[in-house]
């Protein structure tokens, strides 16, 4: 091999790659930073191309698994390779093997569902939903984005991001929503929730079940994700009591991360 074709990439020269993923990867991009599922006309107008030309890449990003069309609606979505490939990429950090102790031990001690949110460019995402025994009816799962203003991992996530963040995430959900949320009903229960150390809410996201969240910490007080334990509400159902708040509650501070 000449000193020529070891190079390294950005010495001086640019390496030859292939255009068309990288045409591609315009699309993909629309997929990230949207709040959920697309119609054609929207993709196409944010990524530059054509309808026709938009059309030709979700077919083959379809094929790959990159995105998914939704069979009621006719929108399109991230599909099961990207949602994969997110999660792949969570799994290679310290911080989501914690996650995954701390999510397993509580589904273990508790019983309950567990589900643990990281933020995202479109606000609470669900990395990892442990299931209870029998398992709650819920349409929430892996991959999943849930609502900041109408969930108690939202009420979290307010009252610890950067005021900035969740502003911008605050001011999207009020504008697509059918039931805006007054902005001093958020600000009061991330409030209490700073002070008691968890959040609790009941009959939002779905009728019938509860929902208790707390946050898992870095050593630093920075807030990495949302833990929730998820019951149901409903009369001589198994529901969320005092001493599974306790544990929830126990089993973060035991479960401090310290990295970079």
């Amino acid at each position: 091999m000449s000193e020529k074709d070891a190079k390294p990439a950005g010495a001086g020269s640019r390496q030859k790659g292939v255009q068309s993923v990288e045409v591609t990867a315009r699309v993909l991009e629309v997929f990230r930073q949207a709040s959920g599922p697309l119609a054609l006309s929207v993709i196409a107008r944010l990524s530059g191309f054509s309808p026709s030309q938009t059309h030709a890449h979700l077919v083959s990003l379809a094929r790959a698994g990159f995105v998914e069309q939704r069979k009621a609606s006719g929108l399109y979505d991230l599909g099961p390779f990207s949602r994969s490939l997110g999660l792949a990429a969570l799994a290679r950090l310290d911080r989501f093997e914690i996650m995954r102790d701390v999510a397993e031990t509580l589904n273990r001690e508790t019983g309950l569902t567990v589900a643990v949110n990281v933020w995202s460019d479109n606000g609470p995402f669900v990395a990892l939903w442990l299931k209870s025994s029998p398992p709650l009816s819920t349409n929430i799962n892996v991959g999943s984005f849930t609502p900041m203003t109408f969930s108690a991992a939202g009420i979290i996530f307010y009252g610890r991001m950067p005021k900035e963040i969740v502003e911008a995430q605050f001011e999207r959900e009020q504008a697509s929503s059918s039931r805006p949320l007054d902005r001093r009903t958020i600000e009061e229960a991330s409030a209490k929730s700073r002070k008691k150390g968890y959040a609790v809410m009941a009959d939002t996201l779905f009728p019938g079940i509860r929902i208790a969240a707390a946050p898992l910490l870095r050593h630093d007080g920075e807030l990495v994700a949302v833990v929730s334990l998820i019951g149901s509400a409903m009369p001589f159902q198994r529901g969320i009591t005092d001493k599974d708040i306790e544990i929830l509650l126990k089993t973060v501070a035991e479960a401090t991360i310290i990295d970079g």
